[in-house]
């Protein structure tokens, strides 16, 4: 598998396939994963991290963005996991009026994020730069939603597509890592940040 190095931090490529999937594909199932979870529990409204390991599974740790301005959260990830994450993304699905064809779907998430002028993201004092290549789109996917979902919808299964800047690090060794990310639109309309006390245990 591809990797980009950054000291001890090694990041896959957007072009390899970790674990057998494609990134965008990757992309997709944090979203399935990100979505599915009831917003009494969810991840992306969790002001503490206590709901980040909810229902993780696999070879992938998936971290949670935020919907409601900036969070600070605290996370304990075993050693042997990697990690994905999004600087900021965006989706659009046919339940939320977003489009009806993939075509539709794909040139919203497009047109949202060309608006965003600036993302960053650190760990520790070490910068992840060059993140303007790892703006990705999804393939079509669908998506469950469950009874009181942070989308605010009746509970369905719907078609999605979503468009990003992401991160995605192989696995860290154990010790303890703040991740610092950030990203925000010219007109200020969009303005996330995110920061993580990491815990990798052996």
């Amino acid at each position: 598998m591809a990797k980009i190095s950054y000291g001890n931090l090694e990041r896959f490529s957007p072009e390899s396939t970790p674990y057998g999937k494609s990134y965008s594909e990757w992309t997709a199932k944090w979203w399935q994963w990100a979505l599915s979870i009831p917003k009494s529990e969810n991840p992306l409204i969790d002001d503490t991290g206590e709901n980040s390991a909810k229902n993780q599974s696999g070879s992938i740790w998936f971290l949670a963005g935020t919907l409601r301005g900036p969070a600070e959260r605290s996370c304990t990830i075993p050693a042997d996991k990697a990690i994905l994450f999004p600087v900021i993304n965006v989706e659009a699905s046919v339940a939320e009026g977003d489009g009806t064809t993939e075509e539709e779907l794909a040139a919203r998430v497009k047109f949202e994020m060309d608006q965003i002028t600036d993302i960053r993201a650190m760990i520790g004092e070490t910068n992840l730069d060059e993140l303007k290549q790892y703006r990705i789109q999804s393939p079509l996917f669908n998506v469950a939603l469950p009874a009181d979902n942070v989308l605010g919808l009746p509970a369905q299964t719907t078609e999605m597509m979503s468009e990003g800047y992401w991160v995605f690090l192989k696995p860290l060794e154990p010790g303890k890592y703040d991740l610092n990310s950030f990203g925000s639109c010219l007109a200020g309309r969009i303005k996330i940040g995110v920061s993580y006390h990491l815990t990798i245990e052996k």
